[in-house]
């Protein structure tokens, strides 16, 4: 766990440097959601649009709330890259059944709706192992640890490498 949480916290350093946070909320969305909306004058959201019927209905909810509490939704696309019903249409209502008539119908639908990036929030810490309950005095350097034994199998490996090389060469110099 507390791998998993130093990762989340390199991670929100990287997207800092960006001029971007990490944003990590527990619970149900739509609870979660509106305290977040509350609490920091959300007055904007974006998210990835998913095909799931779970996730279909969940974003729905939370447009209905959003548009509630006058919070603007942007969704976008992003496993799918672009709207998968909007290449049905495209193509008639029919899969395409070549990769270039794909290719023609993902082109248009990619250049009809480019992708926006919005400016992060200012202040919304990382998570905290607190916060999930967890003591730091319980817990290892187990990012540091991974760090230093990634740096020493690196050496065995360059040290296997050379091994390696050296007998292939002198396997050469005897084969005469």
């Amino acid at each position: 766990m507390q791998f998993l949480l130093e990762s989340l916290e390199d991670l929100d350093r990287s997207l800092r440097a960006l001029n971007s946070r990490l944003i990590v909320l527990r619970g149900s969305p739509l609870e979660q959601l509106e305290l977040a909306f509350e609490r920091w004058q959300i007055n904007q959201i974006a998210y990835e649009i998913d095909t799931e019927p779970y996730a279909k209905e969940r974003d729905a909810a939370v447009c209905k709330m959003a548009q509630k509490t006058k919070v603007k939704v942007l969704r976008r696309f992003g496993h799918t890259l672009c709207n998968v019903d909007a290449l049905l249409r495209r193509a008639d209502g029919k899969p395409v059944t070549s990769y270039s008539a794909f290719l023609t119908n993902f082109n248009k639908e990619v250049n009809a709706n480019p992708i926006v990036v919005l400016d992060p929030p200012a202040k919304l810490p990382p998570p905290k192992l607190e916060d999930a309950g967890i003591h730091r005095e319980h817990c290892g350097g187990n990012t540091k640890n991974i760090v230093e034994d990634a740096g020493r199998h690196e050496e065995i490996v360059k040290d296997a490498s050379r091994h390696d090389e050296d007998c292939f060469r002198r396997r050469q110099t005897d084969i005469t």
